[in-house]
């Protein structure tokens, strides 16, 4: 009896340390992402109508980071980035930024922004990223837009002193919401 628990134990740790697949792997990307950016927006868009759009700002500068730790756990990872960033810890790097420009090229070739995503899976390293690009939308350019209220901008800067995510217009890629996987890579 001993032996069939032992071996019940080492069959379930065989199992546990299967790699996931790639379309699984993106199905939880997806679904982590989806939550991410759920709670991120709602998160955002009821300290806007609390307390107007300074609060908006607050709520993206000190609550944003905070949302996407609850999603980054069990070798999971979720952030965002853009070719413009307010916040600079957010600056792409090399993979996103080929993935962002990847998207503004298709952009341009008529390819509409929700379609667009970007996959990377090593099966070796179990390393996955997604990609997925945001949008801008008419709520984005109080903030981000070429006409901010002076007296908003001055409190951007005093949260985000190295700026630069302004100028944008509405459908524009204001940036992209990146989810990445580090599994265990066999021994």
């Amino acid at each position: 009896m001993r032996c069939m628990y032992l071996a019940g134990l080492l069959m379930i740790g065989q199992l546990q340390a299967e790699p996931l697949s790639q379309q699984q792997l993106e199905a939880e990307a997806t679904k982590r992402m989806q939550s991410f950016a759920g709670e991120l927006q709602s998160t955002l868009m009821n300290a806007i109508q609390a307390g107007g759009l300074e609060a908006g700002v607050e709520v993206c500068s000190a609550q944003a980071p905070e949302i996407a730790k609850k999603y980054s756990k069990d070798g999971w990872q979720l952030s965002r980035t853009s070719l413009k960033t307010r916040n600079p810890s957010n600056r792409a790097d090399a993979m996103e930024k080929d993935a962002l420009m990847g998207f503004v090229d298709k952009m341009a070739q008529g390819h509409q922004l929700t379609s667009l995503s970007f996959t990377s899976y090593n099966v070796e390293t179990q390393q996955f990223v997604l990609i997925k690009p945001i949008g801008t939308q008419a709520v984005c350019l109080s903030c981000h837009g070429n006409a901010i209220d002076p007296k908003l901008h001055d409190k951007i800067k005093l949260l985000y002193p190295e700026d630069t995510a302004t100028g944008f217009s509405l459908g524009d890629l204001r940036g992209a919401f990146v989810v990445r996987y580090q599994g265990v890579a066999e021994q």
